[in-house]
């Protein structure tokens, strides 16, 4: 075979195996990078924008959290105080067409040691704030006659 013959077909080999091996090394590097981020400190509002909402108001004693990830979209979590008597308003304001289902628990606010759970699950829209947001769980617990404190979680669709 004559050297330049050679010299094409090494190319062409080479052509042919380097890109899958280079996409497998960087497959490989973030899976193996998936998970080891650490949560980060995030104001509230930050999070409740990303999950499309405003954080309530008069809410105070924020503390959130985001835990980015190379493979998977940002989960955002949180707590915060708020006014009892503006939780089933401020629940109830989440817009209809951004969420396909609501459940509540069947406990309520009501009372000194009340506690309140809903999950809102989102369906594909463009409309809504983060679609890769899946589904938010929020919980409400009595912090004494006048307050709340609310725990939410999100989870990647």
């Amino acid at each position: 075979m004559r050297r330049r013959t050679k010299w094409l077909i090494g190319l062409a080999v080479a052509l042919a195996v380097a890109p899958p091996l280079v996409v497998g090394g960087l497959l490989l590097y973030a899976v193996k990078q998936s998970g080891k981020t650490a949560p980060r400190s995030v104001a509230c509002e930050k999070a409740m924008e990303a999950i499309g909402w405003e954080l309530p108001p008069g809410a105070d004693d924020g503390s959130c959290t985001e835990r980015a990830d190379t493979l998977f979209p940002s989960q955002w979590t949180g707590t915060f105080r708020m006014p009892r008597a503006e939780v089933a308003a401020w629940l109830d304001a989440r817009p209809k067409e951004r969420y396909s289902s609501h459940k509540y628990g069947t406990e309520s606010l009501d009372g000194p040691e009340g506690s309140l759970h809903a999950r809102l699950t989102y369906p594909d829209s463009p409309n809504f704030g983060n679609g890769d947001i899946d589904a938010v769980t929020i919980d409400f617990t009595a912090d004494g006659p006048d307050h709340a404190v609310v725990a939410f979680h999100t989870y990647p669709g």
